[in-house]
């Protein structure tokens, strides 16, 4: 996901939020309950989930007691270490497939981004993409932006250890969070894997 220059909050419906977030990041819902506050996906960086949590304690003092990982990918997840420091008790919640996609995938999730940020480097320097194509100078512009985007999320993510989901399920179930009950629901493969999965 390209990110965009500024977070964004939209209130969807009483007691329910979509956060946007600045880095290439994916969003994250909170549904509050009565009891408790159920989030969905955890989003790429530290520095973005405890901004998240800041704002979740800001619209109630209900606990965040569930986090659903929709995706393996780790704009998905790799917050869920800072929401496990913050909220002790916590439930992250994945379907099978995506804990074990999120288990292989997670833990190399800085020597991609390092990989990456040196084959931009290796295109800006030749001047052509890995196939051979000659960069325009609007490609040359964002090749050479990219790395300046990238190196500060790589260096907070460097020791970031993966925190896996704690409970998984196979087709789907309910939980009620106190006057408010959440369905979480597999209806077959979705964004780019078998996991995929969605709460309403």
């Amino acid at each position: 996901m390209a990110g965009q220059s500024e977070r964004k909050v939209t209130k969807l419906a009483d007691g329910v939020f979509e956060i946007q977030h600045k880095t290439f990041s994916g969003n994250t819902i909170v549904i509050i309950g009565d009891r408790q506050v159920f989030v969905v996906d955890s989003c790429y960086l530290p520095s973005e989930a405890r901004e998240d949590i800041a704002q979740i304690r800001q619209w109630t003092d209900r606990p965040v007691t569930f986090l659903l990982n929709t995706h393996f990918h780790n704009d998905h997840n790799l917050g869920n270490r800072t929401y496990m420091d913050a909220f002790p008790t916590l439930t992250i919640i994945a379907r099978t497939e995506t804990k074990r996609d999120m288990d292989l995938f997670g833990a190399g999730s800085a020597g991609r981004d390092e990989k990456d940020i040196a084959g931009l480097q290796q295109m800006l320097a030749a001047g052509k993409t890995p196939d051979g194509q000659t960069l325009s100078e609007d490609d040359k512009t964002a090749v050479k932006n990219a790395p300046a985007r990238r190196i500060p999320a790589l260096e907070e993510i460097k020791p970031v250890k993966l925190q896996s989901a704690t409970l998984t399920f196979e087709h789907g179930f309910s939980i009620d969070i106190g006057g408010r009950e959440v369905q979480v629901k597999f209806l077959g493969r979705g964004k780019a894997a078998d996991g995929d999965s969605f709460a309403a």
